[in-house]
């Protein structure tokens, strides 16, 4: 198939999905990381009694662990690549 066939304009269509949730990805782990450490800063510096300052420091260990996670999400969305086309069970049997 040559250009502006259904594969070109799926494959495109599949590039422009890939790059916008890898850049709100990216994003987001830019948010989680900022709260983290404001939470860690807020607890570190005691303004709050210690059982919310322990609750702020859990909380910003738990958004940093979320962030790994979602950072192997990343790394998944920026190898991705478009899936090779594959015969149809349909297509399979008429030709038998």
């Amino acid at each position: 198939m040559g250009p502006g066939s259904k594969i070109d304009s799926a494959r495109d269509a599949f590039e422009i999905d890939r790059k916008a949730l890898l850049h709100q990805v990216k994003v987001l782990l830019l948010t989680m990381h900022e709260a983290a450490t404001e939470l860690a800063m807020l607890a570190a510096e005691n303004v709050f009694d210690k059982r919310v300052s322990a609750a702020l420091k859990q909380r910003a260990r738990t958004l940093r662990r979320a962030s790994r996670k979602l950072d192997g999400i990343g790394d998944a969305l920026s190898k991705a690549k478009f899936p090779k086309a594959r015969r149809s069970r349909t297509r399979l049997r008429k030709r038998r």
